[in-house]
């Protein structure tokens, strides 16, 4: 049996939450980040395609989106099989081509679905990942032990 959270812990989450908006930065597990980029490595020149949960406002793990279809060039999910989980906060999709940036398609997809958006680029490092607000603008990320 699971124990309620305590009124302390709410109002911690709140406060690190709206710390999070102002200050415009995404936390993510290092340990997160490292084996996405790994999962990118192995999967090229193929897409990825995943939610991320958030715990303590940290990005802590990558759930495989229920059939998604990627290759090469795109990805493809069904968004009536988006789980109904409000830790699942952001997204995280690869770009086979190099290139960081939103696609108008992503912006008109995936986009609409979450708060916040990485995409990873070949070579799939951290210098070639990049992470976005719902709109498209770029927000800072930072990697926690």
């Amino acid at each position: 049996k699971k124990e309620p959270h305590s009124i302390v812990d709410i109002i911690n989450d709140i406060f690190m939450l709206l710390d999070r908006v102002s200050s415009n930065k995404i936390a993510i597990k290092r340990e997160l980040i490292d084996g996405i980029l790994g999962l990118c490595k192995n999967q090229h020149p193929r897409e990825i395609l995943g939610f991320l949960r958030m715990e303590k406002n940290i990005a802590s793990e990558y759930i495989l989106l229920p059939g998604a279809i990627t290759d090469q060039k795109s990805s493809i999910f069904f968004p009536g099989r988006i789980p109904s989980d409000p830790s699942l906060e952001g997204t995280v999709h690869s770009h086979p081509t190099g290139n960081p940036n939103p696609s108008q398609v992503d912006l008109e997809t995936v986009f609409l679905t979450k708060h916040f958006h990485f995409i990873i680029a070949h070579p799939y490092n951290y210098a070639s990942t990049k992470c976005f607000d719902q709109k498209g603008n770029e927000l800072k990320f930072i990697i926690i032990d």
